[in-house]
């Protein structure tokens, strides 16, 4: 079946007015509006209509939004893996402030562009992994992390790769240490630096 999207949104008609002439509802396989099923986020409700819509079940869909509405722990109560979309409060942080991502993001993973972690500049580039519960011990964190080094230094001719992860996270922090990356400085987080040989 591959790759299935959906848009859940909290909505009132005029705001969607439009939606079926946008190129974008195009690309998406179905959309959840408020205003459409009388259910809000984060009410569990519309987000297992979201499911329902797309023949699957909340554990096997990853939950992307910037955090607004609760919608991260909504997803989360209902078993999907939420992620907070960076580069969207990333352009607002003048209005938000410094801090909206941690603060919006809290324990979930943050996803950020492409762009905003490499610096071609000083040769280095952010990594960063999170598995869902029923794909860890496999081994895929640790060949994923290494493709990325690989990419980085031997596509993209990095020299430093960079990762972090929670002072408490000790499966991370062993993950990291195993591939050759050295903790650089430690607080709440611990930055780790991977250099090229």
């Amino acid at each position: 079946m591959g790759l299935q999207i959906a848009i859940v949104s909290n909505t009132e008609v005029s705001e969607v007015a439009g939606w079926n002439e946008s190129p974008s509802s195009k690309m998406m396989d179905t959309t959840v509006f408020s205003h459409e099923v009388g259910h809000i986020k984060p009410d569990s409700r519309i987000y297992l209509e979201a499911c329902n819509r797309l023949n699957t079940i909340p554990n096997l869909c990853m939950y992307v939004g910037y955090g607004g509405s609760d919608e991260l722990n909504g997803a989360a109560r209902v078993g999907m893996s939420p992620y907070c979309a960076a580069w969207f409060l990333g352009r607002h942080r003048t209005i938000l402030g410094e801090y909206i991502v941690r603060e919006r993001a809290g324990l979930y993973p943050v996803l950020y562009p492409p762009g905003q972690l490499i610096d071609h500049q000083k040769r280095n580039a952010e990594i960063g992994y999170w598995l869902g519960e029923e794909f860890q011990h496999r081994g895929i964190a640790s060949r994923a992390v290494n493709a990325l080094i690989e990419h980085a230094f031997s596509y993209l001719d990095l020299s430093v790769v960079i990762a972090k992860a929670n002072s408490g996270n000790s499966r991370s922090r062993t993950l990291l240490e195993s591939l050759g990356f050295a903790a650089k400085e430690t607080g709440n987080s611990v930055i780790y630096e991977k250099r090229r040989d």
